[in-house]
């Protein structure tokens, strides 16, 4: 969040007043949406705050032939049906993602009095020590104005909060540096670099091999991704009844190979077993599916492949050059394209609120505090046990995701599944069957009815022995890599003194904070005096 503006900054209008604000209209914001209309009466006065000109989030300005990763059906609001006569495995387009998500907001809008404010952006927010409704200061991109609302309950749904990327700023000015969105305005034949081997860069390239106007197409790896197959993930619709694996039961059983230590290891049993990948390495692992056409059309539309970092490109006397992490050097073409798709390994500035505010009426989702990968699923979880009043109460989980990511691919990627997988079961205890139902990300979904309630009924017997796995090896990750793994009412839920940057190569300590603050938004000063009662404490003798 941003410092709080001025009050010359402010508006002197009277404060807008309402029962609910959601700042954010991406999938979470819509999931939030869902639920408040599943529990609140249709008066219900509902403000949306969002940067975006329209509902949708990242999808609002995704370009229209890209796709979804996983099937159309399995990426929505609720329970919401999609207005598209396709097959249930079909990926659907960004066209069509952007037009589903906006059907969604508008059918909302008839269960509930919404008044969007798109083109604003929300600046601060704050929780009065008195009990009165909580403050939003949000501004208008187009004038600059500030105005005032306050609210009963806010719900802060940025999300994953993946911001349009940005082109590479490159030292060389004999190089183009572009992004994804820049393919389009290619001349023909000129050389192209992407850089970043997730599915952004896998997915720039086929674009690249569809349009087949560009000249030499090179991709810089970095350390690798793993995917999973999409043919074991999603068969096609007549195959799930006898192959592929329901989600819950493949990441149950990677969640049980991890013990808070062995992050690589685990990793590396899970791309071993489901996973797909370019030649070379493949340190990191992608949530997202991909299938063995694809991979091959990826393959076929490489004219090099390269397991390095880019650090810059230089001019020499020679003409430009691509500088690397290790060290070595690559002779660039003059005027080649040079296109960013690093996507979500770029730093966020995401806020380390606590999930719930100390006063209970200002919840937050995003990556700093992430109880699910997906955060359509977690704003679903979430919303539906904070207007039930019940939040406080329930054993879930948190984790400082970007934390995570600054320490190693493989730290998050296993801690980000048994965190996920963690609060599915406790969210499955707290909530009633019939509101499960309406879950309508829950991959499992996917498979018949037949086949989930036999992998349900395995995992309910296990449930408990899987929670105090998973709770022990959360507070494993903790201590070794310092990132705030904790419950989310716990001390451990918002600011600590921040974990390790890089590689974890001894001992590290873990954190916790005190709670308390005049405003909920004021940042707590990082504390070390208490570790919560049942936290494995690090010390000398752990022998990490």
């Amino acid at each position: 969040m941003q410092a709080q503006p001025t009050d010359a900054e402010t508006s002197s209008d009277l404060a807008e007043r309402c029962d609910l604000c959601v700042i954010g209209a991406g999938i979470a914001g819509l999931n939030a949406l869902f639920v408040a209309a599943e529990h609140l009466p249709r008066d219900t006065q509902v403000v949306v705050i969002d940067t975006n000109p329209e509902a949708g989030g990242m999808w609002s300005s995704t370009e229209s032939d890209v796709r979804l990763y996983q099937p159309h059906r399995l990426f929505t609001v609720g329970n919401m049906r999609w207005h598209l006569a396709r097959p249930a495995d079909y990926r659907a387009t960004g066209a069509e993602v952007r037009r589903h998500l906006q059907n969604c907001f508008r059918d909302l809008g008839r269960r509930l009095r919404i008044v969007g404010r798109f083109g604003h952006r929300a600046e601060h927010v704050s929780e009065p020590r008195d009990g009165g409704p909580a403050e939003v200061l949000y501004r208008d991109l187009a004038t600059g104005r500030v105005r005032r609302l306050l609210a009963d309950r806010v719900i802060r749904a940025s999300g994953h909060d993946i911001p349009r990327p940005e082109p590479l700023p490159l030292s060389s000015r004999d190089v183009r540096s572009l992004t994804p969105q820049d393919l389009g305005s290619l001349p023909p034949g000129v050389p192209v670099y992407v850089i970043g081997g997730g599915r952004v860069g896998l997915d720039c390239v086929l674009a690249l091999a569809r349009n087949g106007s560009a000249g030499p197409v090179v991709l810089i790896n970095g350390a690798g991704t793993s995917f999973p197959t999409r043919e074991q993930s999603f068969p096609g619709w007549i195959l799930r009844w006898w192959r592929g694996e329901p989600a819950s039961t493949l990441y149950r059983r990677a969640a049980m190979r991890f013990d808070g230590d062995n992050a690589k290891s685990a990793l590396a049993a899970l791309a071993k077993s489901r996973t797909i990948h370019l030649p070379g390495r493949h340190a990191g692992y992608s949530f997202a599916p991909l299938s063995k056409t694809a991979l091959r059309s990826v393959q076929a539309g490489l004219s090099d492949l390269l397991n390095e970092h880019l650090i810059d490109v230089e001019d020499t006397d020679r003409g430009p050059e691509m500088v690397f992490r290790s060290g070595t050097r690559r002779w660039v073409e003059r005027g080649a394209v040079v296109v960013n798709c690093t996507g979500e390994a770029r730093d966020r500035t995401a806020s380390r609120d606590p999930v719930l505010s100390p006063g209970g009426q200002v919840l937050t989702l995003n990556t700093r505090s992430m109880v699910h990968v997906l955060s359509g699923v977690s704003a679903w979880v979430l919303t539906h046990l904070f207007l039930s009043g019940r939040l406080a109460g329930t054993p879930l989980w948190s984790v400082d995701a970007d934390a995570l990511r600054r320490v190693g691919a493989a730290w998050f990627t296993m801690t980000a599944i048994t965190v996920s997988l963690h609060n599915m079961i406790v969210a499955r205890q707290a909530l009633n069957p019939s509101a499960m139902r309406t879950l309508g990300m829950d991959a499992d979904r996917y498979y018949p009815v037949p086949r989930r309630i036999l992998h349900r009924l395995r995992g309910r017997r296990l449930a408990p022995a899987i929670i105090d796995h998973c709770r022990h090896t959360m507070e494993r990750v903790q201590c070794r890599t310092g990132a705030r793994c904790g419950p989310i009412d716990g001390p451990n839920d918002g600011p600590n003194d921040g974990p390790v940057d890089g590689p974890i190569d001894g001992p590290s300590k873990g954190s916790s904070t005190e709670r308390g603050r005049d405003r909920f938004d004021t940042p707590l000063p990082g504390h070390l005096a208490g570790q919560r009662s049942g936290v494995v404490p690090c010390s000398a003798q752990d022998g990490i």
